[in-house]
């Protein structure tokens, strides 16, 4: 009986995921949201398989007060959706990116999620594929990030 009032007194909430960080699912969901910060389109080639790509600041859900908020941080994330295609299985396949400033010199580089603390120095970002299993890698796209307005 006390563990069953204590849990109707702290009010967990189940339905609220705290991942730390989390992203927008979409552009539009990044604006709606007021996080977004810039998006980015192609330079130079069309890539099909990225459908969207774009900057918004951290952010998570959280919990105060049995009220749920979104908890705004200060750094910056890059963010892709990407459209599905029968050739290239997630499970498959790792994401390499490398970052430009405006001189084209490179900012930074790595794999997986990207999380900046100053995303102003980059102006730009390479994307490309890895597959796991045999070590090839598929340039998936260059896109510059343009402010939001």
């Amino acid at each position: 009986m006390m563990l069953f009032l204590t849990f109707l007194f702290v009010r967990c909430d189940f339905e609220t995921n705290i991942v730390d960080p989390q992203a927008s699912h979409a552009i539009q969901e990044s604006a709606k949201s007021k996080v977004l910060v810039s998006i980015g389109r192609p330079t130079n080639h069309d890539s099909r398989l990225i459908k969207e790509i774009w900057v918004e600041k951290a952010w998570k859900n959280s919990i105060k007060h049995g009220k749920h908020y979104k908890e705004i941080f200060d750094s910056n994330q890059i963010v892709l959706s990407i459209n599905e295609n029968p050739k290239y299985k997630i499970e498959d396949y790792g994401l390499l990116w490398k970052m430009y400033n405006s001189k084209g010199d490179v900012f930074g580089s790595g794999n997986g999620a990207l999380i900046l603390d100053d995303v102003g120095t980059s102006d730009s970002i390479n994307l490309t594929l890895f597959n796991v299993s045999d070590s090839t890698r598929t340039e998936i796209g260059s896109f510059k990030f343009y402010k939001n307005q």
